[in-house]
């Protein structure tokens, strides 16, 4: 079972509503020259990642909460 703020997650990443607020779609002039890994970034490839991360169980909140920092600059 989840720990109640990963089965929010799930529920909020799952729902259409959540999956269309997740979507990111750039321009390829956005992505042009950027490195493979900001791109990933920039497409919300990372962040779905984390997500499948938190609602499989494998990670703690409190090592999502520092991953969702350093993805915000912090």
């Amino acid at each position: 079972p989840l720990d109640e703020w990963a089965e929010a997650l799930r529920w909020r990443y799952t729902s259409w509503a959540g999956i269309l607020g997740a979507m990111r779609i750039r321009d390829a002039a956005t992505l042009k020259g950027l490195s493979g890994d900001e791109r990933e970034v920039q497409l919300g490839n990372v962040q779905k990642r984390l997500i499948a991360l938190a609602t499989s169980g494998r990670i703690s909140k409190r090592e999502y909460d520092h991953f969702v920092r350093r993805l915000q600059g912090q």
